[in-house]
């Protein structure tokens, strides 16, 4: 039999008392995960996009030209629903319109 080669140590996590863990408030959290999102320095951007069937690709760019093009194929193929995209700076959403349809 092959080993595996990451080892699941989910029994370690689950044998480990409460008190090792830190109780943290939730406005920490939230400004250190969901508001502390990295993007290699390598690439400028990452376009996650949603379809009608409800399924997400997601694409990273090292230039802004090859994004550019991408959101402008995600905008002109109708089975998108929205575009999310996320650079070192910020986050925007683009949607389609109701009035598009």
């Amino acid at each position: 039999m092959k080993k595996k080669r990451f080892a699941n140590n989910w029994k370690i996590y689950r044998d480990t008392p409460h008190e090792a863990f830190p109780d943290i408030a939730f406005d920490e959290f939230m400004e250190w995960r969901i508001l502390g999102w990295e993007i290699l320095p390598s690439h400028c951007c990452i376009i996650r996009a949603t379809l009608i069937t409800g399924k997400v690709k997601e694409y990273s760019y090292k230039r802004w030209s090859a994004a550019d093009d991408r959101i402008t194929k995600l905008m002109d193929d109708v089975s998108t629903v929205e575009i999310i995209v996320a650079n070192s700076e910020e986050v925007q959403l683009i949607q389609r319109s109701t009035e598009d349809e």
